[in-house]
């Protein structure tokens, strides 16, 4: 073999390493994106998921804080009750980590482990969030029989006081509080109906969720999967060449 013939040998080997080494690196750096989506992916499902709970747990924390309330008459479980729903509006500053036990703690250990906040309506959480249409419309519904929720929570505190309703809808009749009739209120096959009404849609959404997020994920992972395959043979290829 001539000089010519073995400097264009190992021209071809260098380059073919050269090759080798360059589809490696692209294999590398398509893994490495496909598994930071799959990361991000994630971390947003968490997120969505964890707004949806909150949207279902301030449901819980109003009924618990209304019933205990109509049954003690402690004028504080009242004063909570308003406060979680101007947090859910975002009127008032919200907990850090609200998402996390909150109402369940009595102070002071409620407030040093949850510091004031931002203000922050749920809503603007949920629409920061790549949530699809359909989504939305459950959990806006949802929002929205939640609060016709309230008006029923808030004749039962009325009736607390004395003030009930005329047949326009008006707090206009006054006489002596009712807390029996506020009683039948909060625990009224009425109140159940709209108990369900809050949920149902909210149960509807974490199904649709669960089956859209789950697909993407498969999707990711056998990305994932592919590349790594494809890796493992060019470093195979790569040895026996060499």
């Amino acid at each position: 073999m001539d000089k010519t013939s073995i400097k264009s040998l190992i021209a071809l080997v260098v380059l073919s390493e050269l090759v080798f080494l360059l589809a490696l690196l692209f294999l590398v750096i398509q893994l490495n994106r496909v598994e930071t989506e799959l990361s991000t992916a994630a971390q947003v499902r968490y997120l969505q998921v964890a707004a949806a709970d909150r949207l279902r747990q301030s449901s819980d924390d109003l009924t618990r804080l209304a019933r205990t309330y109509v049954v003690t008459g402690d004028a504080a479980y009242k004063d909570d009750y308003f406060t979680t729903l101007a947090i859910r509006n975002g009127e008032i500053s919200r907990p850090q980590q609200y998402q996390n036990i909150y109402w369940d703690l009595l102070e002071p250990v409620r407030g040093q482990r949850h510091p004031a906040g931002e203000p922050l309506s749920l809503d603007k959480i949920m629409q920061a969030l790549p949530y699809s249409d359909e989504e939305r419309e459950l959990l806006a519904l949802s929002e929205s029989n939640s609060n016709d929720l309230v008006e029923l929570e808030v004749e039962a505190f009325n009736a607390m006081r004395g003030e009930f309703m005329d047949a326009s809808g008006e707090y206009t009749r006054t006489g002596q509080p009712d807390q029996a009739l506020a009683i039948r209120l909060m625990h009224s096959k009425q109140y159940h109906q709209a108990k369900h009404r809050i949920m149902l849609p909210i149960d509807e959404f974490m199904m649709q969720l669960d089956a859209r997020t789950e697909a993407n994920v498969a999707a990711a992972m056998q990305q994932v999967n592919s590349y790594l395959l494809y890796q493992n043979v060019a470093i195979i290829l790569f040895v026996l060449f060499n």
